[in-house]
């Protein structure tokens, strides 16, 4: 986003141009998309310019990683990651 403090549904719309440029990759190649990592610093605004040391935010940046594992996985109510899920279903899905 473009903002300090977004909320989950303002960083979720923010995944999804990305989930759309992903999907069309991955239908191009007809192959599983593997993340191996994300990151996002503590830091306030982590979710706009996660490359700068700003003010210590963790709690953006907990929401960030929530996010980011909703956008591309089944989380379940403990956080533990339950599956993957297809890019497809996550553009139609609601919040949970």
């Amino acid at each position: 986003t473009t903002k300090d403090n977004p909320t989950l549904d303002e960083l979720k719309a923010a995944w999804l141009p990305h989930v759309t440029k992903i999907e069309n990759i991955q239908a191009l190649f007809n192959k599983p998309v593997l993340f191996t990592e994300v990151g996002y610093k503590s830091i306030d605004g982590a979710n706009k310019e996660p490359w700068k040391m700003l003010a210590v935010d963790t709690q953006e940046q907990a929401d960030c990683y929530r996010t980011a594992l909703e956008t591309f996985f089944l989380v379940s109510k403990n956080g533990l990651t339950l599956a993957m899920m297809s890019l497809h279903s996550t553009t139609k899905e609601s919040s949970t």
